[in-house]
């Protein structure tokens, strides 16, 4: 099995380091990740909710074994009802919040539909 790395992006000294911390350039190789279904967000822009449903299915996938589809367009179409969703996308804190505030349904209850256009991809 190949084994996949993460690059870090190169050292910005806008960074926070917290004291005693080395930042490292060096890659994190995950296994566990490499189990995890690729995402495809095609036309919709809701690559942070990719990002943070990728998070919450690797915690999952750690705790229980198990892989969980969670649908990345169910926090677009949230955020998209209290107008904080465009065709431009979202902040990532308020993609958290919703995670961390109420959680996110599966594909089988909302699939993740990226052919659809945009306004289909967010009314639901």
């Amino acid at each position: 099995m190949e084994i996949k790395t993460t690059q870090l992006n190169s050292f910005d000294d806008r960074d926070i380091i917290i004291a005693g911390s080395i930042p490292t350039l060096n890659p994190i190789i995950d296994e566990k990740s490499t189990e995890l279904p690729v995402l495809n967000q095609m036309q919709i822009p809701d690559c942070t909710c990719e990002n943070v449903v990728k998070m919450m299915q690797r915690y999952w996938l750690e705790k229980t074994g198990k892989v969980i589809n969670f649908s990345p367009r169910f926090f677009a179409a949230r955020l998209k009802q209290v107008g904080l969703f465009t065709i431009f996308g979202t902040q990532p804190r308020y993609v958290m919040a919703l995670a961390s505030g109420i959680g996110c349904c599966t594909t089988d209850l909302l699939p993740d539909d990226t052919t659809l256009d945009y306004e289909a991809f967010t009314s639901v």
